[in-house]
């Protein structure tokens, strides 16, 4: 079998592909080969043919194309509905300052209550601080003058009782080398009774302190006792006088005591001034850092006025 017979047997094989034999093909047909006529409506077929090859061929483009345009319509409607969500979650976001911006401010009242609330408290502190400080300062202002009033007395006491214990030994000096000169009861000292008057007047005039001068008969000027110059005896003169040297020894020791004890509160006084000036910023006062380090403080004037009754023996 050649090329011919092949290719008319292949296109022979389907109805569709049957078509007229060529004129080369011709004389090489066997007698047995049966020619169909084409029908007349196999034109329209293969013009349909040609519709549908050309719509097949064209298929591909078209899905292509409205694939594109359903591409763009969901983008647009992806883009339209991404706006709208992000402007949603834009006026969340606007709406969460918002509230937190509120409780911020409502917790920035609270603390700015709290904080006027403190200082008004501490204000009220501080005043009742400043008044008690106050009421301190001027209770040792008071007894400051008071001491240095009694320091200056005692001052002038010693400086009397050391005069007088000059006068008392030039006198016993006196006696003892001129032994007929004992019915002189004068001496060199005033009158008694004057000199015990103007005692007691001066005594009477300070304020601050009691004094009493014990085993004295009389009192001087200054009060200090006075010697009874009337002795019968040289002898017996010596002996008073000795006796009354002795006790003038004792007023004056106990002069200086007190003095020396006056000197001390003077100059604690004035330190604890110096710590209060100090310690005036720390918001605490005297009293309250005496009792908080176990120290003594000064009492206020309205529970206890000191007023020091001084006795001498």
């Amino acid at each position: 079998m050649n090329q011919e017979d092949v290719e008319v047997f292949s296109k022979e094989t389907f109805l569709t592909s049957v078509k007229r034999i060529s004129e080369s093909a011709a004389g090489n047909r066997n007698a047995n080969t049966i020619v169909i006529e084409e029908a007349p409506a196999m034109a329209l077929v293969r013009e349909k043919h040609a519709q549908l090859h050309d719509v097949v061929g064209s298929l591909s483009e078209k899905i292509s194309a409205v694939l594109a345009r359903q591409e763009r319509d969901f983008l647009a409607a992806y883009r339209a509905h991404m706006y709208n969500v992000q402007k949603e979650l834009h006026e969340m976001r606007e709406k969460i300052h918002r509230n937190e911006t509120v409780e911020n401010k409502s917790e920035k009242i609270k603390k700015i209550e709290d904080e006027r609330d403190w200082y008004r408290k501490e204000a009220l502190r501080l005043d009742a601080f400043t008044t008690i400080m106050t009421k301190d300062l001027k209770y040792m202002k008071e007894n400051l003058e008071a001491i240095e009033e009694d320091r200056n007395w005692l001052e002038k006491q010693l400086k009397a009782c050391k005069k007088q214990n000059k006068l008392l030994r030039a006198e016993l000096d006196v006696r003892l080398s001129v032994p007929g000169n004992n019915s002189d009861s004068g001496g060199v000292f005033p009158p008694f009774d004057t000199l015990s008057r103007s005692g007691s007047r001066s005594q009477k005039r300070r304020g601050s302190q009691d004094i009493t001068i014990a085993a004295t008969p009389a009192v001087g000027a200054h009060g200090l006792p006075h010697l009874n110059l009337d002795v019968t005896s040289p002898g017996q003169s010596a002996t008073l006088a000795e006796e009354r040297e002795e006790k003038l020894k004792k007023h004056l020791r106990t002069l200086k005591r007190e003095l020396q004890r006056k000197s001390n509160e003077l100059t604690t006084i004035k330190r604890q001034q110096r710590m209060l000036r100090r310690d005036g910023g720390t918001g605490q006062s005297l009293l309250e850092r005496g009792q908080h380090n176990g120290v003594h403080a000064f009492q206020h004037p309205s529970t206890k006025r000191a007023n020091p009754n001084l006795t001498f023996s």
